[in-house]
Parts: structure tokens; sequence; C-alpha cells
């Protein structure tokens, strides 16, 4: 599977990235390491960060004080809040009114974040809900309420639908369907750490937190993708013949000092003949948000430090 994703890189500029601390970085699978690649803002801002599909777009969490013309140090930050950038640096805007968001997720056209923010514009003690917000004008779309959240890759192909998922009273987690068009939620399943697949036919789920379940976006042909002790999303490649993730280390994948730390490993599977290999391993306080992207000016840019 590594020569194949290499040779995906080279042909396609196909990558698996993670964004913190103003880098871009793609992971290197002949050494299983993470390479800072493109920088689009100062190092120790912009963290929580997610990436548009073709690789040219960041939204973050930013700090700068409200009308900065470039991403800055704020000496106070007790309420981050909602920007966006070009990944060359450029094209800064801030949402300043709409504080703590999570699960920033890109439609495919940019021009929208489906994501769980404070709209604090009017309500200063706001809680965060669930919204669309227009990157043009602004507004905001509120979706779902409060204890739900989104994904980064949760938009329906045609950027008509996202999903979503909501946490009830009783530790129950449901996943949801939201058509924006209509304003209106319907149920899918019952799990966690929803995605929906690039190709339109899947929406990915994690149940409990041993497995891996796949349904089409109608409620049918629910099935088990595969069993793992899995943390994070269900990071589909834009032609869906891979999936990446997070899972805990094994105790045969630990050293002897290993054995009791929150240790991970970022994993990449092969769908159609499920054979998966490991590329990071993880600690608790590393980024564990990965997403892949399609971009070619990553191959010949190398601003690392």
């Amino acid at each position: 599977m590594r020569s194949e994703l290499v040779r995906l890189q080279h042909q396609n500029g196909l990558y698996l990235v993670s964004a913190t601390s103003g880098w871009i970085n793609v992971v290197d699978y002949p050494s299983r390491s993470l390479q800072e690649t493109v920088q689009f803002a100062d190092v120790g801002l912009a963290v929580g960060a997610s990436i548009a599909t073709d690789g040219s777009d960041v939204a973050f969490l930013d700090c700068s004080p409200t009308g900065a013309d470039r991403p800055s140090s704020a000496q106070n930050c007790s309420f981050p809040h909602v920007a966006t950038i070009h990944a060359d640096g450029t094209h800064f805007r801030q949402y300043s009114g709409f504080v703590y968001p999570f699960g920033m997720c890109w439609s495919h056209d940019k021009t929208k974040l489906a994501l769980a923010v404070a709209d604090r514009r009017h309500d200063p003690y706001a809680v965060q809900n669930v919204y669309v917000l227009d990157l043009e004008s602004g507004q905001l779309q509120q979706a779902a309420g409060f204890e739900s959240w989104t994904t980064t890759q949760c938009w329906s192909p045609d950027d008509r639908q996202f999903v979503y998922m909501e946490n009830k009273v009783g530790g129950v987690q449901n996943v949801l369907v939201y058509d924006v068009k209509e304003n209106k939620s319907r149920f899918l399943a019952k799990g966690s750490h929803p995605t929906w697949s690039p190709d339109g036919q899947w929406i990915s789920f994690l149940v409990g937190n041993d497995s891996y379940h796949a349904v089409h976006p109608n409620g049918e042909g629910s099935k088990l993708l595969f069993k793992t002790f899995g943390v994070s999303d269900l990071w589909w490649s834009p032609d869906s013949r891979f999936v990446a993730y997070v899972s805990v280390r094994s105790v045969l994948e630990r050293s002897l000092s290993e054995q009791f730390g929150e240790l991970t490993r970022l994993r990449v599977r092969r769908l159609d003949d499920e054979f998966e290999d490991w590329f990071l391993n993880l600690a608790g306080s590393d980024n564990s948000e990965f997403q892949w992207v399609q971009n070619t000016d990553f191959a010949t840019r190398s601003n690392r430090r």
C-alpha cells in the first residue's frame, strides 16, 4: 500500500495531511513521519484547522484582534473565533462574532462551512450550535442545537446536505443528515464521528469505540466496515477507495515503556481488499485530526523550517 500511496502523490497530488501551528503537514509514507510543507500563518497560531479538499484554503481558530489584516499573536485568547485564509497566507478573513468553532467542514465549492459555533454577535452568552456559515455574506443558518457537532468531511457531493452527530441525555449518540434548502434534519443511525464518502454512496460512523459502520444516505444498506478501537472520524480519499483513521495501539504495537500511555496510530485501509498499513505513531498530546487533499502544488512547495 505504501508504494501505491506514494505513486498517487506523484501522479494525482493526493496527500494525507493535518494542520497545526500554522502549517499544513503532509504524511510522509516511507519514513512514517509528518513533514511541514505549507505555512499559512505564523507559528503558534491557527490551531484546530480544517483544509479544503483541494488544499487551497484553510479555516481555523483565530486569536487575532478584530480587524487585523493578517493572523497575529494575542496575549489573551479566551474567545477564539472563525477565520479563513488561502494556503499561501493571503486572503485572510475573520468571522469574529462566531467563537469556539469545532468540526469546521468545507463545502466542495468552498462557499460554505458547516460547523459547531457559538454566535456571539447579538448574545454574549450564546451556546454552541451547529450552523451553516455562508463565507461571502457571513450569514449563519442554524441546523442543530446544543450538544451537536460536525466533522471535517461532512458534505454530500452536491453540497445540498451534510451529516452531523448529536449527543442526547444518557450518552446516546445519533447521526443525522441536514438538508440546507429544506432547513430540516432527519435521523440516519446511532453512532458518532460521521463522514460522507466523496462518491456520495456512503456515510460512515463509529459505533461505540470498537467498529466502523456505513450506510447509504437514504438509510438503506447498513453494513459493518471493520472492527477496531477507533478514536477518530473515518476520512475517505477523494476516490473513496481508501479510508484513514486513528485507533488505539494494541499491546503488541507498544514498547515495554509505552504500555500505560495514551498511544494511538494513524492507519490507512484499502476498502476493496481490506488491506491496511499504519503510518504515524501518536501520543495523547499530538494532533489526531487528518484529511485527504488533492493538490499537485504540494509536491513543489518546500517552505519548511
